[in-house]
């Protein structure tokens, strides 16, 4: 049998700060159907299955053919992908649906989550492979957290009579590269499984999660060397993706990404446009906040604020996720600056990237914190070192 991908994604439709009801926008063309779930609260697309290609460009039609009846009707109306949380209540994932498996044995593939271990069957270890390379490392995109913790679990299959639907990813309609890359990756996965199902065996054994480095060993381990181009290709740009710490999947609009990007397998070069950048100390003292100017750099933001701590406890007007309580020696800086900066070892500082809020519980978006307990280095340097040794050569060329 030919293996065939299908899949169900989920999507918001949202207008200004509100969801809108999806239970009205069911309709059945050449490329599939338009329809709703969890009460008319999500829509759902159902394109024709087939390979990852042609489900691709049915997704495509499908968003043309919503979008088209929508402006009928609404006006400033956003499709959104990611896993819900933030936007909505409910969760939304990207169900894919995988047919055509061989010796694929159902009556032994139990569903809920797998750990492998010697004694694992093989239908586990496809499933555990879908985990390995999509599920767990989607959810780690930003904006790839499902909304409801009763939805998008590791593991999550459910047997249908033509094959198995993988339900772990959040919804991957953000745009077309991201589309197409995760079904193709879900295909290869179920094509190389189905030549050895044992194949994945020393990677599983290894860690629960793929690096980097482990997407290139699928292309080296198919034995499909008529598209083993379009593979690799699709295979880095889901890398590209997956792994860029500035992407977030719950901030774009489908229509936009769809209706203006055109389907191809090139990879686009994107730029970041540096600012001024004033670097501005800020001290706290009897109820009166004080800043200065330290540093005038380029940088992506035209503002950087360091606050400045005199013990081990933050200010009473700006406080961790987590705890107030801060460590010795230790440079706290805003996750938003997280993929700007890395940070090396001989630099010598200890750093940490955090979420801030104020009392108000308003994020506190493009700042340091340090404290000066103990504190080995002066802050002149933290902000010399911090801004000059640690930005990444990407963004300075």
């Amino acid at each position: 049998m030919t293996i065939q991908i299908g899949c169900d994604p989920e999507f918001l439709l949202i207008k200004g700060n509100n969801t809108i009801n999806c239970s009205s926008v069911y309709k059945e063309t050449a490329s599939g159907g338009i329809g709703s779930d969890h009460n008319g609260r999500v829509g759902e697309l159902r394109p024709k299955h087939g390979h990852p290609k042609n489900v691709t460009k049915n997704i495509c039609s499908l968003i043309h053919t919503l979008k088209s009846d929508l402006e009928q009707r609404e006006r400033n109306v956003k499709m959104i992908g990611g896993g819900g949380a933030g936007k909505s209540h409910d969760s939304i994932g990207g169900h894919i649906h995988i047919s055509g498996l061989n010796n694929f044995n159902y009556s032994c593939c139990d569903c809920g989550y797998k750990e492998f271990s010697t004694t694992s069957s093989n239908e586990d270890k496809l499933i555990l492979a879908l985990d390995f390379f999509i599920g767990r490392r989607m959810t780690r995109i930003p904006g790839g957290k499902r909304a409801s913790s009763n939805y998008g679990k590791p593991s999550d299959v459910r047997q249908q009579n033509w094959g198995i639907e993988y339900r772990t990813p959040p919804s991957w309609l953000c745009e077309p590269k991201l589309t197409e890359s995760t079904l193709a990756l879900a295909y290869l996965i179920a094509q190389i499984w189905s030549e050895n199902p044992t194949i994945f065996d020393e990677l599983l054994s290894q860690r629960v999660m793929a690096r980097k480095m482990d997407y290139g060993k699928l292309t080296l381990i198919s034995r499909n060397n008529v598209e083993n181009e379009y593979f690799t290709t699709q295979i880095d740009n889901f890398k590209k993706i997956v792994f860029d710490k500035t992407y977030h999947m719950s901030e774009m609009n489908c229509f936009d990404s769809w209706t203006t990007s055109i389907l191809s397998n090139t990879t686009e070069i994107t730029s970041i446009e540096l600012k001024f950048c004033q670097i501005k100390i800020v001290n706290y003292q009897d109820s009166i906040e004080s800043e200065m100017v330290s540093k005038i750099c380029q940088f992506v933001t035209t503002e950087v604020k360091v606050y400045v701590c005199n013990g081990i406890y933050a200010p009473y007007y700006m406080r961790r996720t987590r705890t107030s309580r801060l460590r010795t020696d230790t440079i706290y800086i805003s996750r938003e600056l997280r993929p700007y900066l890395k940070i090396k070892r001989e630099v010598g500082i200890h750093v940490r990237f955090i979420n801030f809020i104020s009392d108000e519980r308003v994020p506190i978006t493009n700042a340091f914190m340090f404290t000066k307990h103990n504190m080995k280095t002066d802050l002149q340097s933290v902000v010399e070192i911090i801004i000059n040794n640690c930005v990444r050569k990407k963004l300075k060329k």
